[in-house]
């Protein structure tokens, strides 16, 4: 039963990330309009907007203009079908109230860093943008589902003390990195997102999650610098990053 739950659950979330990566950077609601095709407005009905299903009977087209739906929509999709069932797995001796809270997190953690490399590119890799909403979500589901949540024992104070640790050093970091470089150093939804961490791995799930990322961004930053595609000054979203540390902590450490 959790298994077809989390299969359906994770291509659901999948469907809603396409819209929210499409709709927030510009600025749109995610209710008004109704799913509809971008270029000719085709309002798109239910039996056409299943999660990857609907492509493949299209075969990647508009039912309406048949113009070429980009694959990314059933990869989005498809992704989030993977994590889920993942989870289900890595924690499947967890009731299963337990793995839908930790699904939730790990889909308001995709959604962070799927919005912040979006606006970068958008914004002509200048920045990234984690909105508020996101990340004040994170924390407050986080404290919701605390006196359940298997990675800290259910205990409150935990995910209180790891939001608060986190807020302090990660808020400490941008104003000495701020003094030091003359520049922003760390974004506020970076700051709001590890906060986040904080709330639900608590400190050592938290600090280990930034290490973690740290390395992997060093990595990517590396390899960039050495194959020419980046500049020593150039701006990096840090929010991925350290989603993946998250996702590296919860799966092979936890």
């Amino acid at each position: 039963m959790i298994t077809i739950f989390s299969s359906l659950f994770g291509l659901a979330c999948g469907s809603f990330s396409n819209v929210y990566f499409y709709r927030i950077p510009n600025k749109e609601s995610l209710w008004i309009p109704a799913s509809h095709c971008p270029r000719c407005n085709y309002p798109i009905p239910w039996y056409f907007n299943l999660p990857i299903l609907s492509y493949l009977f299209l075969k990647g087209r508009c039912y309406s203009c048949k113009s070429k739906i980009s694959i990314s929509y059933s990869l989005n999709e498809f992704a989030c079908l993977v994590l889920f069932m993942a989870l289900a797995f890595k924690f499947r001796d967890l009731h299963p109230l337990a793995i839908g809270m930790l699904q939730i997190f790990s889909f308001l953690l995709y959604l962070a860093a799927g919005i912040d490399l979006v606006t970068y590119f958008k914004s002509g890799k200048e920045y990234g943008i984690i909105p508020d909403t996101l990340t004040l979500s994170l924390i407050t589901f986080g404290l919701i589902f605390s006196f359940y949540n298997p990675l800290l024992s259910q205990n409150i104070l935990k995910s209180i003390l790891g939001g608060a640790v986190a807020y302090g050093f990660t808020l400490s970091i941008r104003i000495l990195g701020e003094k030091i470089l003359k520049k922003e150093s760390l974004g506020l939804g970076d700051v709001k997102l590890v906060t986040g961490f904080g709330v639900w791995l608590g400190v050592r799930g938290m600090l280990h999650s930034i290490i973690i990322g740290s390395l992997i961004g060093c990595l990517v930053a590396a390899i960039l610098l050495l194959l020419k595609k980046a500049h020593r000054t150039s701006p990096v979203p840090y929010g991925p990053f350290l989603v993946m540390g998250a996702f590296c902590w919860v799966f092979l450490f936890s």
